[in-house]
């Protein structure tokens, strides 16, 4: 009897330990896993849903638009956002903006002004767009590859876009309660005084799978977005980009009034203009994911928009070199020679065919 005894008390023990180790797996398997909502500009919308591949316990809706400006987020409402994000009770709202103000800008928006903007749109998001999450990430940008020279007109030098670090510095102190600040400019490899590494760059301005892997394994980031400890070697183990296509946004493009991205490019040179000669095969092709019917609606004639009125822009604007000076041209100039002149992009990141549209009626 005392065997059986012995061998049940052991029986006991084993089944004890079974089912402690039974219990340890279920609290790892119940993790609660955030839910992140993704808006802003290019920055957030390229990386489609990637960020579930480096934050392992989240979930991602992604409502990010390319091309978009602080000034456009300043303005939105929660049905801009598109199905499956509205009314959502989201653990963390990421936020990239301001990237496509400073490029538009000719980037010669002073620190003040641009932060102004940022505030506009993340103050819009928070009590606005999203006002129900628990909390917000305003994240910044890596600086330029030094494919990033002559990104537009006067954008040309590493401190133009350190301009950032200056607009984060006046931010700290005036944004919502519930927004944290991470500045990522350098964590390419690029800083005030140099371009970041090209390898992680998809072309001047975009991050490629590398870019991405780097920016959100960083530590700061893990620790916000609570995604457990990541080990990834991003140079050999950075996952693909996933989830462009299967974004959460409406059937009419929020921006309502169709517009090109100036800053899609296709190998790192090909832009909307050449999609424009054969756009019934180049509308298919992608750059980073994005097809170039979503990046370039107008020449593709995308349904998802409405297109603009046919009418000259009276604002728009085009610096030129005429000898050793710099001279401003408006949509008469582009009357002149439209066939090499409506592909110009304006200062304020405009196509020449789009604001000028009198003068390039091929392409509206």
């Amino acid at each position: 009897m005392q065997g059986i005894n012995h061998n049940c008390s052991l029986f006991k023990v084993c089944i004890l330990f079974v089912s402690l180790c039974i219990f340890q797996n279920s609290i790892v398997v119940a993790v609660p896993k955030p839910d992140i909502l993704i808006v802003g500009d290019n920055m957030g919308k390229y990386m489609g849903n990637t960020l579930e591949s480096l934050c392992k316990y989240s979930a991602v809706q992604n409502a990010a638009i390319s091309g978009s400006t602080a000034d456009e987020w300043a303005k939105f409402t929660p049905n801009d956002l598109g199905r499956g994000c509205q009314d959502r009770n989201w653990d963390v709202v990421y936020i990239a903006i301001g990237g496509n103000d400073l490029l538009k800008g000719h980037c010669e928006l002073s620190a003040e002004d641009l932060a102004q903007k940022v505030l506009s749109a993340v103050t819009n998001i928070v009590n606005v767009v999203t006002p129900n999450a628990d909390k917000y990430l305003l994240h910044g940008y890596c600086m330029p590859s030094s494919k990033g020279v002559q990104i537009t007109h006067g954008c040309t030098n590493p401190s133009q876009f350190a301009i950032f670090k200056e607009v984060y510095s006046l931010l700290e102190e005036k944004l919502p309660d519930k927004v944290t600040l991470i500045d990522s400019s350098e964590e390419c490899g690029g800083s005030a005084t140099k371009f970041s590494d090209n390898k992680y760059f998809q072309d001047k301005v975009h991050l490629n799978k590398l870019g991405y892997c780097k920016v959100f394994t960083h530590p700061d980031i893990q620790e916000f977005l609570t995604c457990g400890e990541t080990f990834l070697d991003c140079d050999s183990q950075a996952p693909p980009i996933t989830g462009v296509d299967k974004q959460c946004q409406s059937d009419v493009d929020i921006r309502k009034t169709c517009t090109d991205d100036s800053t899609w490019l296709l190998n790192g040179k090909q832009t909307c203009v050449w999609v424009s000669k054969n756009p019934y095969k180049r509308c298919k092709r992608k750059a980073n994911n994005v097809r170039g019917t979503d990046a370039c609606p107008i020449v593709c004639s995308n349904p998802k928009c409405t297109m603009p009125s046919c009418e000259n822009d009276n604002e728009w604007r085009v610096t030129v070199s005429k000898g050793e000076r710099a001279v401003e041209k408006k949509c008469n100039y582009i009357k002149k020679k439209p066939f090499r002149r409506c592909r110009l992009v304006g200062d304020n990141g405009i196509f020449g065919y789009e604001a000028c549209c009198d003068s390039c009626k091929r392409y509206c």
